[in-house]
């Protein structure tokens, strides 16, 4: 009998001791933690350049009629190339986002992914007096507006066609743009790794306007859309 309870001992221990690890183990990268609504901003988070001027206050994308067939472009340019020009590409610090052509509508569109409170307030926190530390004004959200700046994309950066797609996949994409712009509202600037090698462990991914539009051509995809290579130039810019 006393064999037979040291030996239930040592597998309850061992049981024990495995659960323990397995809870001890951590996952990388940390998820991104996604919300159940976007919070009100706190008043002193103020933005220099207003958020998203000509695009709708409610952030609604238009409607796409069936037969509609919609270029899909990809948009790169340089951080702040409207006031620095290609200074901050030379250090590849660029700025991604999606440009839709509708044929039938003779339209286009741009579609990005930005912070609300310009990208240092999204980089570096804030010290309040009487306010827990660190305060950040970090939030980051899409931005739908009609017309594409042809010269502020390609002059330094890309303006390129990627692919078509129907209008009942832009208007899935759009609904999926809202749900994802409901839940993740936090800009992170960086991504964080273990050392500077090129094996190292990512502990905590950017979320950004380049992760954003990754994950809208992930969404394309998975909608069927059928995606042009880089350099694919097949189809003239409507």
């Amino acid at each position: 009998m006393k064999h037979y309870l040291v030996l239930f001992l040592n597998l309850l221990l061992g049981f024990c001791f495995c659960r323990s690890s397995e809870q001890r183990q951590q996952t990388w990268p940390v998820p991104y933690k996604r919300f159940d609504s976007r919070p009100d901003v706190d008043s002193y988070c103020q933005a220099l350049y207003p958020f998203c001027p000509t695009g709708d206050p409610d952030g609604r994308i238009p409607y796409m009629r069936e037969s509609d067939v919609i270029s899909v472009y990809r948009l790169q340019t340089p951080v702040w190339e409207f006031k620095y020009g290609d200074l901050l590409g030379k250090v590849h610090i660029m700025h991604d986002a999606i440009g839709f052509s509708s044929a039938e509508m003779g339209s286009n569109f741009t579609m990005e992914w930005y912070e609300l409170f310009q990208l240092g307030n999204c980089t570096f926190p804030h010290l309040r007096p009487k306010v827990s530390a660190p305060f950040w004004c970090n939030q980051g959200a899409a931005c739908f507006f009609q017309g594409i700046e042809d010269l502020h994309w390609s002059q330094n950066g890309t303006l390129e066609k990627i692919g078509e797609i129907s209008g009942n996949q832009f208007n899935e994409l759009a609904q999926w743009v809202q749900e994802d712009n409901r839940t993740g509202i936090y800009y992170e600037t960086w991504t964080v790794c273990s050392d500077p090698s090129s094996n190292a462990t990512v502990w905590f991914e950017s979320y950004d306007c380049s992760q954003f539009v990754h994950r809208t051509y992930r969404k394309l995809a998975e909608l069927g859309a059928k995606l042009f290579p880089p350099g694919y130039s097949g189809f003239p810019y409507h």
